[in-house]
C-alpha cells in the first residue's frame, strides 16, 4: 500500500548533502517572505530550507512519462517511461526511451545503492548487466543529480531534457541577480533574475518562485545567451497530496523553433507517493537483479585504459609486422635482380 505517509527521520546522508537540485522551505523554514529581499537572502533561505524537504524528495517512488514532439504534428521526438524507486538512502531510475520512433536498447537502470553508482543495461534474453560501475565520491554525486531532478524538479533553475547541467541555486555556476516581490496568478511570488554559466549550457533567465510551495519554481523563462530573442517558458505543477511540499505533477516546456525547426514542446507527468513501508536496502544492490557483485570492478576506467593500450600494443605489432615483412620482400626482390 502505497500513500503521502507519514515522515520517518531523516539521518543526513552522504547523497542527501550531495543531492543538489534544491530551493525549498516553507516561509516559516529559513526565512519568511518578507525577509527574502535580496539575492543574498533569497539563496540562504532556499539552500538552508532544502534539507528540510529531502526527508520527501528521497523517499518518492513511482512513474514518469515524458513526451517531446513539434509544436504543430502528430509525431514525437521523445517518447520516455522512467521508474523510481528510493528509501531515503538509495534508489534506482529506470527507464525506457524512444528517440524519434527508435527505441534505446531495452530498459536501462541507473543504480545507487550500497555497492556504489552502478549504470546497467538488459541483454536480449532479458539478464541484466553492468556497463559501468565505480564506487568514486563523484560517481555518487551523479547518481544523486539524477533522482534529485526527478524528484525535486522544481528547484532547479533549468529542467527538462538537460537535467544533466541543472545546477542549483548556489552552485558556483549561477549567479542570482535581482529578486523582486510580484503577482502571479494571483498569487504573490517572489521573481528572481539569474545566469547560469555552465561548460555545457549558457543562459539568462527568470524565474517565479511561490513560498507556498517551500519556495520552489513555478514559471520560468530563460534565453539562451548566444540567441535572446528565443524564449523557452516552463511551468510547473505540484501535486496537491503532499502539499506544500512541491512534489512534481506536471512539467511543461514550450521554446520556439529556429530557422526550418519547428516550435517544440517537452511534457513531464509524474504519479508519485511514498510507500508505508519503504524498499528494503537489499533491494538497490547487484543483487537484486541477478548480478554477482564479485564479478564487478570498482575501476571501469582503469579497465578502459587498459583495453585502449592493448588495442594500441597490438596495432603497433601489427604495423611494424607489416613494416618488416615488406622489407624482406623488397630485400629478396632486389637479390633477385643481381642474381638475375
Amino acid at each position: 500500500m502505497v500513500g503521502s505517509g507519514t515522515r520517518a527521520p531523516w539521518s543526513r546522508s552522504v547523497c542527501a548533502v550531495l543531492l543538489v537540485g534544491a530551493l525549498a522551505a516553507r516561509p516559516s523554514m529559513g526565512g519568511t517572505p518578507a525577509e527574502v529581499d535580496s539575492p543574498e537572502a533569497f539563496v540562504r533561505t532556499v539552500r538552508a530550507a532544502f534539507e528540510k524537504y529531502l526527508d520527501t524528495a528521497t523517499r518518492l517512488c513511482g512513474t514518469v512519462r515524458e513526451q517531446s514532439g513539434p509544436e504543430d504534428g502528430d509525431e514525437l521526438w521523445v517518447d520516455a517511461k522512467i521508474r523510481i524507486k528510493q528509501n531515503g538512502r538509495y534508489g534506482y531510475l529506470e527507464e525506457w526511451r524512444k528517440d524519434y520512433g527508435i527505441p534505446k536498447p531495452s530498459w536501462q537502470v541507473l543504480l545507487y545503492g550500497p555497492a556504489g553508482f552502478s549504470m546497467l543495461g538488459k541483454t536480449a534474453d532479458g539478464n541484466w548487466y553492468v556497463s559501468e560501475h565505480i564506487k568514486q565520491w563523484k560517481a555518487v554525486r551523479e547518481s544523486c543529480w539524477i533522482l534529485s531532478y526527478y524528484t525535486a524538479t522544481g528547484y532547479f533553475p533549468r529542467t527538462g531534457a538537460d537535467w544533466s547541467v541543472a545546477a542549483t541555486w548556489w552552485s558556483d555556476t549561477v549567479e542570482v541577480r535581482s529578486v523582486q516581490w510580484t503577482e502571479l496568478d494571483g498569487r504573490r511570488v517572489l521573481k528572481a533574475t539569474y545566469a547560469l554559466d555552465h561548460p555545457l549550457e549558457r543562459h539568462v533567465g527568470t524565474a517565479w518562485v511561490d513560498p507556498e510551495w517551500m519556495w520552489a519554481i513555478v514559471r520560468r523563462e530563460e534565453r539562451r545567451v548566444e540567441d535572446p530573442e528565443r524564449v523557452a517558458v516552463t511551468t510547473i505543477a505540484y501535486d496537491e497530496a503532499f502539499r506544500p511540499a512541491p512534489v512534481p505533477e506536471v512539467v511543461d516546456v514550450r521554446w520556439p523553433g529556429k530557422g526550418e525547426k519547428p516550435d517544440g514542446w517537452w511534457r513531464s507527468e509524474f504519479d508519485f507517493r511514498i510507500p508505508d513501508e519503504p524498499p528494503k536496502d537489499e533491494e538497490f544492490t547487484l543483487a537484486a537483479f541477478g548480478i554477482d557483485p564479485l564479478r564487478v570492478s570498482d575501476e571501469p576506467a582503469k579497465r578502459t585504459i587498459w583495453l585502449w593500450l592493448g588495442l594500441l600494443a597490438s596495432l603497433l605489432a601489427a604495423i611494424l609486422w607489416w613494416a618488416r615483412h615488406r622489407l624482406q620482400q623488397k630485400s629478396e626482390l632486389a637479390h633477385d635482380q643481381r642474381e638475375g
